[in-house]
């Protein structure tokens, strides 16, 4: 094996990212949602559909005190033993496929697809990382997902909701 090739698999991908974005919100946002909650909270009390009108309530709760805390530091670590988020650790052998994608806002995202439980998907945004670098070397341990060629809708519809 060429030694250039085995410095490459010997090589660590080390950077930090915010475990969730934060954006600024004005009054208008504030109260459409208002509006939009109370329009829910209104609609489950008229169908006597109170399951809903609780989901409701429980969502605002956890939307606001979600957003009242500032969002933590995430060490991420990628060598050729597996994948380190924070204190989460990944092997290789536990993970299905990857596929990196530049969001809708120009931003690039490693998706990693775990094997076992409902087959999460872990986003791990790459900050100012080279993408093509880390491509070329996670498929010497894992099989690109090439058809995973967009931002899941859930991730770009929160963002556009700024939620």
């Amino acid at each position: 094996m060429p030694e250039t090739t085995t410095k490459f698999k010997d090589r660590t991908f080390s950077w930090v990212f915010h475990e969730f974005d934060t954006y600024e919100r004005g009054v208008i946002w504030y109260a459409v949602a208002g509006i939009v909650v109370a329009v829910f909270l209104i609609y489950s009390y008229t169908t006597e559909n109170y399951l809903f009108g609780l989901l409701t309530i429980i969502t605002t709760i956890i939307i606001f005190t979600h957003n009242i805390h500032n969002p933590q530091e995430v060490q991420c670590s990628i060598d050729a033993k597996g994948i380190q988020l924070g204190n989460k650790y990944y092997p290789y052998h536990a993970l299905d496929s990857f596929s990196i994608i530049e969001n809708d806002d120009g931003h690039e995202v490693l998706y990693v697809q775990e094997k076992a439980g409902f087959r999460s998907t872990l986003p791990i945004p790459l900050g100012d990382l080279d993408p093509q670098t880390l491509r070329r070397f996670l498929q010497m341990w894992l099989e690109e997902d090439l058809d995973h060629k967009y931002e899941p809708f859930w991730d770009s519809l929160a963002r556009f909701l700024k939620l």
